[in-house]
């Protein structure tokens, strides 16, 4: 995994997620978890999906 030591593909990752929408997704994980459920996001990625998990 030595892609992302290099601040070019970091930035090439970034901007390759910029628009990526995983709203959908999260909207199946509302609906099956029952409210106030916890789970164990393993990997941020750029870390947009943060604060509609917490």
């Amino acid at each position: 995994m030595n892609f992302y030591h290099q601040r070019k593909n970091v930035d090439l990752y970034k901007e390759l997620m910029k628009d990526y929408d995983t709203g959908n997704v999260l909207d199946l994980v509302k609906q099956v978890l029952p409210k106030h459920s916890t789970i164990l996001q393993l990997g941020m990625g750029t870390g947009a999906d943060l604060l509609k998990l917490s």
